[in-house]
């Protein structure tokens, strides 16, 4: 004689007199070896259902339980950018019951001082303070709410991964560009449009008409604030209108500064080509901002020879595949990237 009670993380628990015995479903059990999977695959630690996250400014986040349609699109994400060290990196699948952050799809959190490459941080940070070696990368309920897309989990996790990569690049904390940054980040944030102004302490976004353009979040619109006066007269254009001025045109509404701006153009660039249910992906970035294309692929290509280097012909020995997936670098991979891009009108 006793009762049974099915716990919202799929354990059945019997509870008698005399003792407790707790069995899991089959569902469950799945779950759990492909989240063995990819913490022994990747080093990563996926946060345990039930777990609080704490941050530094007193919010508490409760971690769900991920699906395993979630955990595969978590596991494809990271064969996609393999070139990268996760190793130490603690991943949040936040529960809707307590969340507070109900616009927001997903960050990246390092304070660098627990990185694999320490920095220090002299204003302006691209990231949030994180408490674990690795970072961690935390997704919210609204990302989980499908799991394609820009906005959907696939989206957030391919941009929230951007900003470790930026990190390990760059400085977790760096403010790319500005006083104390490093000539790496001034080059990047440049090649994308961008000048850190010493007057107003942030970066401004190079118009193709010569203005110089400053973002406010808090009207979250973009206004004129030097060089060539706009021809039009318009001195405040929502981010929409701004995309479609700015001298490297960015593939998203999201480019609030420089990080943001190149962690969409990554995310589109290594989806899929025509997985996306929303179309943002590989061919859409090269169609819709050919520059911004050249730039991500140049930076991306990069980042796979770091990892993997380049063979004594001075070819890459990856490349990435149209699936958005890393590829031996054959004629037949090479072939298939080089067509596409041909009929994408890239030369």
């Amino acid at each position: 004689i006793g009762k049974v009670t099915l716990s919202e993380y799929g354990e059945f628990k019997f509870e008698s007199k005399d003792k407790v015995e707790v069995q899991k479903t089959d569902a469950l059990e799945s779950i759990e070896k492909l989240k063995q999977s990819i913490e022994i695959e990747y080093g990563v630690t996926i946060a345990r259902p039930g777990e609080i996250k704490k941050d530094e400014d007193g919010a508490r986040q409760l971690a769900g339980m991920p699906s395993e349609p979630e955990l595969k699109v978590l596991k494809e994400s990271l064969a996609k950018t393999s070139h990268e060290d996760y190793r130490g990196m603690k991943i949040w699948f936040i529960s809707p019951h307590n969340n507070k952050e109900v616009d927001t799809l997903g960050t990246y959190e390092n304070d660098g001082d627990r990185a694999n490459k320490p920095h220090s941080c002299s204003g302006g940070c691209g990231h949030k303070p994180g408490k674990t070696p690795g970072g961690d990368l935390v997704l919210l309920p609204k990302s989980r709410q499908s799991l394609g897309g820009m906005s959907g989990l696939d989206g957030t996790i391919l941009h929230e991964l951007a900003h470790h990569e930026q990190g390990e690049r760059y400085g977790h904390q760096d403010e790319w560009g500005g006083r104390k940054s490093g000539l790496a980040s001034r080059d990047i944030a440049d090649q994308h449009g961008w000048t850190f102004s010493k007057r107003h302490g942030e970066h401004l976004l190079k118009g193709k008409d010569g203005g110089l353009w400053r973002f406010q979040e808090s009207r979250d619109q973009w206004r004129w604030t030097g060089g060539k006066p706009p021809a039009d007269g318009k001195r405040r254009l929502d981010s929409e209108d701004m995309k479609e001025r700015a001298l490297v045109p960015p593939i998203s509404d999201y480019f609030p500064n420089p990080q943001e701006h190149q962690a969409e153009a990554l995310t589109a660039f290594r989806s899929g080509v025509g997985e996306q249910p929303d179309d943002i992906d590989r061919k859409e970035l090269a169609l819709k901002s050919p520059q911004l294309y050249k730039i991500t692929r140049d930076f991306d290509q990069n980042s796979i020879d770091l990892k993997f280097g380049r063979n004594s012909d001075g070819q890459p020995n990856f490349i990435r595949d149209l699936t958005g997936h890393l590829v031996p670098n054959t004629e037949e991979s090479r072939s298939r990237v080089n067509i596409a891009e041909r009929i994408w009108g890239l030369k």
